[in-house]
């Protein structure tokens, strides 16, 4: 990436897990980029992490987002569910979901960090959900 020294560990794995290996390859980013497959405990890598990085096109609600804020991770995020609301100007950076925003956002992370403005209040998120479920379930 344009001389930056960096190392990603992608987790988890999916029907282009081979295409990822082989532009992995073809761009000689092997020395960047480890593909480590499902992991039973995500948990130790998020300890060794500066950030935690998600770039789906589509997803509900990421509990990995709640797992970063937990363990006082910052997020880099595309805009997916609920991102704006849970994670801009609080835990991290939301993107636009192209390769250039993206390339853009890792690029700022790698320059001038990412950086928590918010402590996670897992109880006062707890105790919302909480409410938010007595409201349905009593209608």
């Amino acid at each position: 990436m344009n001389g930056y020294r960096f190392k990603m560990l992608w987790i988890g794995d999916g029907p282009d897990s081979n295409f990822y290996k082989e532009e992995i390859r073809k761009n000689k980013l092997q020395e960047n980029i480890e593909l480590l497959g499902r992991k039973q405990n995500p948990y130790p890598y998020f300890k060794i992490a500066d950030s935690l990085i998600l770039t789906s096109e589509y997803e509900g609600f990421p509990v990995v987002y709640l797992e970063a804020m937990l363990l006082e991770l910052p997020i880099i995020t595309t805009d997916v569910s609920d991102s704006l609301k849970v994670v801009k100007d609080k835990y991290g950076i939301v993107t636009k979901k192209d390769i250039n925003s993206i390339y853009i956002a890792m690029k700022q992370a790698i320059e001038q960090g990412v950086f928590i403005k918010e402590k996670f209040n897992y109880k006062e998120y707890n105790k919302e959900i909480e409410q938010k479920l007595e409201k349905l379930i009593n209608l």
